[in-house]
Parts: C-alpha cells; structure tokens; sequence
C-alpha cells in the first residue's frame, strides 16, 4: 500500500489566504492524528509561493516543517515529493529557491531542479516517484514538459514488475474552464509516453480545483487537487489523500470546514467524497 497526502497552491505568503496560516496548519494536523496510516508520502506539487515571492519560501519552510514535526512520525521528511509550479519562479534565480526550500525540508538535494534534468525520480521498495518540472521552460502562462529529455531517461531504466509507477506534475493536462489555455501544451505526447511505460496515476495541481480522469490505453488515473486555502470564489478549499494498491485507487477528496469539530477543537479537514478506481 502506497499512501498520499496530497497539497497544492497553497500560495504563501499568508495574507492571500481565506483561512489563517494557524487555521490549516492545525487542519491538517489534526487529520494526521486522526488516520492510523504510517509511512505517508507528502506530495507538494507546485505553487509554494504567489508569483515567485521569497517570503513566500519563508512562510512554507516553517509551515510545512511545523506539520512534519507534529504528524509523530507518520511524514517521513525523505518521503516528501515536490515539483515546482509556475508561481515558484523568482526572477533572477529560477528555480534557486524552490531547491532550498526541497532541501529544508528532505535534509538532501533529491528534488532540485534548478540545474539538473527536467524530471527527478525517486525510487523506493515499493513505488516508484516520477516528479516532472512542467515550467522548466519558464513561462507562466502554460504548462511544457521536455518530452525527448525524459522518454531517454525512461527508456533507459530497469522498472522491475510489481513496482508502483507514480507520475506527478504542477500544470494539469486536460483543461476545464473555457478561456484556459494553461494546461500541459504537449499534454498527449506524455500522457503516450507514461503509458507506455506502465506508469498508472499522474496526479497535479495548478487549475486550484478537482478533477478525476482516466486516460491512455493503460486506463491512467489523473487527478487534480484543488487549492487548499488560496481563494477560489464558488470553489472548495482542500486536501486529497490517496491509497495505492495492487486493485487500483482511493482517492478521497478533503475540504476544510471552520465549523466541523475534530477532537474537541472546531475547524479541520472532513471528507467531502471518495471515488475507488480498478483496473
């Protein structure tokens, strides 16, 4: 079983949040407490700060150390996955921040990006993690990915069977509102080479709002998360948390509620649905 708690855009600093930075720490504190998972893999995927401000940076280190500190155990900091959005560009020094950031949190340079390839893959006994930059071309208006770059990496790996292929991105792949034209531009030639390559979920962020999609010939499962505090008018704020295993997919989708109680205090994290996919 491979377990997720997923977070995106959560777009520090602060003071662009509909909630306090207090308010949804402790929600998703409080969420930790109440799960008797272990072994929960942290994926953030893009969107630390709000258009590339190094306070940003600051706020997220000391909120998402604060949430490892207190899960008891249950995030280790070598099990946080991370990829940049289009937010997390500072000009001047690209993606220079974010990888401090990584480093703060992992203690190691596993998920850097500023001068390496445009992907990083993290192997573990049971999974396997493929982060992949989608504004390594660094333009904020769409999402690209250096499809050549990366169908060399994965054409040269040994993946043995059994292992959980994982693919995580900011920018999503297939649009849902109208007038967007940010999405992944070469979203089909990727979504052709994961499946491929037997990867079965490419889970992201960016548009601040859920989705659930299958696609490919391998029937992959595609999933956005919405924003967790950020504002979203008619939206829900929230948090996505996945189980993997040999049968398939949980995926249950978390929103943060002011007036729902969790262990005598008000304000955390309910469930708001959970969809179960097979294969």
């Amino acid at each position: 079983m491979v377990n997720i708690l997923h977070i995106s855009d959560i777009h520090f600093p602060s003071e662009h949040m509909v909630v306090t930075e207090r308010e949804l720490k402790q929600g998703i504190v409080n969420f930790l407490d109440n799960t008797d998972d272990e072994n929960i893999y942290l994926l953030i995927s893009g969107d630390i700060t709000f258009q590339g401000k190094p306070q940003g940076y600051k706020e997220a280190t000391l909120f998402f150390k604060e949430v490892i500190e207190k899960s008891k155990g249950k995030i280790d900091p070598k099990n946080i996955l991370l990829c940049p959005g289009n937010h997390d560009i500072v000009e001047g020094s690209n993606f220079e921040l974010f990888d401090k950031f990584s480093y703060t949190l992992r203690g190691d340079s596993n998920f850097s990006y500023n001068n390496g390839p445009s992907y990083v893959i993290k192997r573990m006994e049971n999974a396997l993690f493929l982060g992949i930059n989608s504004v390594y071309h660094l333009d904020h208006q769409f999402g690209f990915v250096n499809i050549e770059e990366l169908g060399e990496k994965l054409k040269s790996m040994s993946i043995n069977e059994g292992v959980r292929r994982i693919a995580f991105t900011h920018h999503h792949l297939v649009n849902q509102f109208q007038r967007d034209t940010s999405s992944i531009r070469n979203a089909s030639q990727l979504i052709s080479l994961l499946d491929h390559y037997g990867f079965e979920t490419i889970f992201h962020g960016h548009q601040h709002t859920n989705s659930n999609l299958i696609l490919g010939k391998s029937q992959m499962f595609t999933i956005g998360v919405s924003t967790p505090g950020f504002e979203m008018q008619g939206y829900t704020n929230g948090i996505n948390y996945y189980k993997i295993n040999q049968e398939g997919l949980e995926s249950n989708r978390y929103v943060y509620s002011r007036d729902n109680e969790s262990g005598g205090l008000l304000g955390s994290f309910k469930v708001l649905d959970s969809k179960y996919y097979t294969r």
